[in-house]
């Protein structure tokens, strides 16, 4: 190890922690620091790019910078060029192509966020998202679900949808199914969609990159979010450049955007908030307010809080429970919420919706899909050694090189016979087979919401009957055929749109969701 170009790194290993202390930094271009995902317990990368003349007394803005399709984040923290005022971090979004920065790819930006928070001086006012093509759209997806973490982001080239972005309209999918099926299909989708939820950047300001030819992603995109911020009155810059395509020199390290990122700062307790989502688990805070529970899950929900001179007014869509952590500078005694008024004392309180009025309460929310969310957190992989047990084994065995190939993850495949307590404890359990296959869907069968049939095959996620806070997922077929189309419908990709549960036949070869039977949420 040459102790003149390189990060020395000290690691002192015991039975449950690694330490690892950074003893100085003299290399000059970008450097890659690892950690544990809480995803799957997998080691993952970032890169850094060190703030020029890099002082640790010092405290430094942070800009997050996203990576495009094809690219590694080292690249590109190499394409930046140090600065004095700010770090480069660039996570991976799991791997080059990865996730589109959704689901996992999401996740992944935050556990990054989170580490270079923990591990350099940064000035967690003053945190900068951006990224380019893919890395544009994350910039979006991520700075729509988690905007109260930054002080401003620049989107380039970024698309709207997969169903923009692709477009959707000759899928199988979207001419065969019927309207019930494309209602909870949009629904499940409907998180991803990032202009609907725009209007949560009322303190983000945004600065919008895009090419005039750009004929990978059309400018209408960049000009459609540009037009919807304008109208809201927002904070917004369109810098469309001329002859321009998908990709130029500098359009990184544009130094018009780096002057709008210097400039930035984040006010974490801003007197008006709007919080739109539908998807409580992807986020619950904004800000000074912690969504609990919706009234109905993956349905389109919005809180608006606004600090007035002698109350705290509160507007809400589809919320069951909520609380308010208020600073002191926001702080009043009094709160209305949807014209009903409660006086307050506390800085911290709670109200739940109960018989369509608002007392002071909390309720935390009891639903725990949609199929995709059993993969969020550690799982193993068990498949069944009864009936058709060697079809389950392959599809086991195949999903977890699917895990390794897009999101360099590692994960452990077992059979049924070799679960234990432990892991019920501990871990998400997915399932291949169903009651004549897999012992553990046998034991489960009784408190599972599916009934299995003959003539179906079906994939759902329920809560563990014997762990409620772990998952099951189910891939089951009711013939030898079936139980070979059982992961038809499988969630391991950006846009998979999955509920709670899909239930269909082998017309799903031919006709992709218009072959469904039936799909939807659960009532948990």
């Amino acid at each position: 190890l040459s102790l003149t170009d390189s990060l020395c790194t000290l690691k002192v290993w015991t039975p449950s922690d690694t330490h690892d202390f950074l003893l100085f930094h003299k290399k000059k271009g970008p450097v890659k620091r690892t950690f544990i995902s809480e995803i799957d317990s997998s080691c993952q990368y970032y890169a850094v790019l060190f703030p020029r003349d890099y002082n640790p007394e010092k405290t430094y803005a942070l800009i997050f910078s996203l990576h495009g399709a094809g690219v590694e984040a080292y690249g590109l923290a190499g394409a930046y060029s140090p600065l004095d005022w700010a770090f480069v971090v660039c996570p991976t979004n799991r791997r080059p192509f990865g996730f589109d920065w959704q689901d996992w790819g999401r996740i992944d930006a935050i556990e990054v966020l989170s580490e270079a928070i923990k591990n350099f001086p940064v000035d967690t006012n003053h945190i900068c998202l951006t990224g380019h093509s893919m890395g544009g759209h994350g910039t979006w997806h991520v700075g729509v679900t988690h905007f109260d973490r930054f002080a401003c982001m620049a989107p380039g080239a970024g698309w709207i949808t997969f169903q923009l972005y692709i477009p959707w309209f000759l899928r199988r999918d979207e001419i065969f199914a019927p309207p019930s099926i494309h209602v909870i299909r949009r629904r499940a989708l409907y998180p991803d969609n990032t202009i609907s939820y725009i209007d949560n950047l009322l303190h983000v300001p945004v600065y919008i990159i895009h090419g005039e030819m750009d004929d990978n992603v059309p400018p209408y995109h960049g000009r459609t979010f540009y037009r919807e911020l304008s109208r809201l009155g927002y904070k917004v810059i369109y810098h469309e450049f001329p002859g321009k395509k998908h990709w130029w020199k500098g359009c990184v390290d544009f130094p018009e955007v780096l002057d709008f990122f210097k400039n930035a700062r984040r006010n974490p307790y801003p007197e008006h908030v709007i919080f739109h989502f539908s998807d409580l688990q992807n986020n619950s805070r904004a800000y000074w307010i912690r969504v609990h529970a919706q009234e109905v899950p993956f349905e389109d929900s919005r809180m608006e809080a606004e600090v007035l001179r002698d109350r705290i007014e509160v507007k809400t869509k589809n919320i069951k429970s909520f609380s308010l952590k208020l600073h002191e500078s926001i702080w009043r005694n009094k709160v209305v919420v949807d014209g009903r008024e409660f006086k307050i004392k506390e800085r911290e309180i709670s109200f739940v919706k109960k018989g369509g009025k608002w007392r002071k309460g909390k309720e935390e929310d009891k639903y725990r899909g949609p199929i995709k969310r059993a993969y969020y957190s550690p799982f193993i992989l068990v498949y069944g050694t009864g009936k058709y047990g060697e079809i389950t084994r392959e599809q086991a065995m195949l999903q977890s090189f699917v895990w390794y190939r897009r999101a360099n993850g590692y994960t452990r495949v077992l059979p049924d016979t070799l679960v234990t307590k432990d892991m019920l404890k501990k871990y998400n359990l997915i399932l291949f087979g169903g009651p004549g296959t897999n012992k553990i869907v046998k034991r489960f069968e009784k408190k599972l919401p599916v009934k299995f049939r003959k003539d179906e095959a079906c994939v759902f996620v329920w809560r563990n009957p014997e762990n409620p806070d772990k998952l099951v997922l189910v891939y089951a077929g009711g013939t030898e055929e079936l139980q070979r189309l059982a992961t038809f419908f499988h969630p391991l990709y950006s846009g998979s749109g999955l509920p709670d549960y899909v239930i269909f036949d082998e017309r799903v070869k031919l006709y992709g969701f218009g072959g469904v039977k039936e799909a939807g949420f659960f009532e948990w």
